[in-house]
């Protein structure tokens, strides 16, 4: 259980349709490994049906008939991010909406957040599927608010990741991050006045809340309570692992193996 969302990665030349974007689903690797480990060769996805706008699922594999993994993660075992190329033609063929957050207008890279001035206390939008909660009506996501926690460590050391405060749960990893936008802001920070992705919840911390018997002074039972904390991986991450996958596709001469679409029918703004 979990929640992923489409990126369109923007391609260096333009078309004359427009710019023209790669799709690739985007969500926390444990995600797509706890299918695999369930032996799940595709994960049931839910859009909107084009022409009523009720809830429609499609398959999406994950692997093929081989046990081959279509998925990509990032090498670094720590860094719990994969994307998954996706077919948007097929998609489409089931008669879905198709909506890509586009890669070079509706992303910011962590160089992108330190120019416009992202910091700590900035609100944000975490978009998901906490505790599986999906609506039979209208396939939308929860929206929560949250802020940044920490992030100044992060543009010292881009290894390390941002935390952010919000309510998440389990099924909200993958979700995406969206920083909001403000008029107003603290002395000498400034506002950022734009909405862009930064990222993706990863992990939710918890924290042990004991109960000790008076009579033994021994621990009887243990809750696990959530802190109201969750890691953001930066969207950096999953762009490299999109970069790194379309050199091999080039390198090896099997680029197109999956169309790119253009802004006029798959982008949102």
């Amino acid at each position: 259980m979990g929640t992923g969302f489409l990126l369109g990665y923007a391609l260096p030349q333009r078309t004359p349709q427009g710019q023209p974007y790669y799709g690739y689903l985007v969500t926390a690797k444990h995600v797509l490994q706890d299918a695999e480990r369930l032996g799940a060769q595709s994960l049931v996805a839910r859009s909107a049906d084009r022409k009523t706008g009720r809830p429609i699922d499609f398959d999406v594999d994950v692997c093929g008939s081989e046990g081959k993994a279509h998925w990509l993660g990032h090498p670094k075992s720590e860094v719990d991010v994969a994307v998954l190329p996706v077919l948007v033609a097929n998609i489409k063929a089931a008669g879905a909406q198709v909506s890509l957050l586009p890669s070079d207008i509706g992303c910011w890279t962590l160089t992108q957040m330190q120019r416009v001035g992202v910091l700590e206390g900035d609100g944000v939008f975490v978009l998901g599927f906490p505790l599986g909660l999906v609506d039979d009506v209208i396939p939308a996501p929860i929206v929560r608010a949250g802020v940044v926690a920490r992030i100044r460590d992060t543009y010292a050391d881009p290894v390390r990741a941002p935390l952010i405060e919000t309510a998440a749960f389990p099924g909200s990893s993958g979700g995406p991050v969206f920083i909001r936008p403000e008029v107003t802001s603290i002395p000498d920070t400034r506002a950022v006045q734009e909405s862009r992705c930064i990222g993706l919840i990863t992990t939710v911390y918890t924290w042990d809340d004991v109960a000790v018997s008076q009579s033994t002074n021994q621990a009887r039972v243990v809750f696990v309570e959530n802190a109201g904390l969750a890691k953001m991986e930066p969207i950096d991450r999953a762009l490299h692992i999109i970069e790194a996958d379309i050199e091999r596709r080039r390198s090896s001469g099997t680029l197109p193996a999956f169309p790119a679409v253009t802004p006029q029918v798959d982008r949102v703004n």
